[in-house]
């Protein structure tokens, strides 16, 4: 138990001591490509370290919000409107369902709120949004259905997914290269300290998350 929590809090804080000289570095790479002496094979060379640099800090970020759930850093006394976040991030991806014509349903009853932190919540939902468009087919569909008691995301996708590892951290069931494989890991971890329970099910090419509020 000890050495599990001295990795915890090694991550947090490892994590909270790189932000800024990733920050930096990015900084100095953008002056440095703006620069007119260097060749177009330079420049091209400083954007790319700069494109890996933004996602290692994207990353970083991603494993300091891990972090700070699995630490219990977030109150648990909002009053959530699940509609209002269902609504507002399905604007996000609407280049996703525009690209794949991908038809969206949505049914919500009764207005649903539960008790929980409306960050955590929304990060929860837009990650299983997110999952259900990012892994979806070409004129797929996703559904997204939402009670009081429940909030359910099916996507249509032929992808294989191990189960037994489906929430672990850093495991990908796909090569998208946008993918580091944290989404569900996050979403199952913001489920636990919510004491919410977050399910799996998969049948004739649906894939199926079920949030148990």
């Amino acid at each position: 138990k000890e050495v599990f929590e001295n990795q915890k809090q090694f991550i947090g804080d490892a994590s909270h001591e790189l932000q800024t000289p990733l920050s930096i570095i990015q900084s100095k790479l953008e002056a440095l490509v703006g620069q007119t002496q260097l060749t177009e094979e330079q420049a091209t060379i400083i954007e790319s370290i700069i494109g890996s640099t933004q996602r290692i800090k994207k990353l970083n970020k991603t494993l300091l919000l891990l972090s700070k759930i699995e630490n219990r850093q977030f109150l648990m006394t909002d009053e959530v409107r699940v509609e209002e976040i269902i609504h507002r991030s399905l604007e996000y991806f609407e280049e996703h369902k525009e690209a794949l014509n991908i038809q969206v349903e949505v049914e919500i009853e009764d207005h649903p709120s539960i008790q929980g932190n409306y960050t955590l919540a929304e990060i929860l939902i837009q990650n299983l949004l997110k999952n259900a468009f990012v892994h979806n087919l070409k004129n797929g569909q996703v559904t997204v259905l939402a009670s009081k008691q429940r909030l359910t995301v099916t996507n249509t996708s032929n992808e294989r997914i191990d189960q037994e590892k489906l929430f672990q951290r850093f495991y990908k069931s796909s090569n998208n290269p946008e993918s580091w494989g944290l989404g569900l890991a996050i979403a199952y971890k913001i489920s636990q300290v919510s004491n919410w329970e977050l399910t799996y099910s998969h049948k004739n090419a649906l894939h199926t998350f079920t949030v148990h509020f």
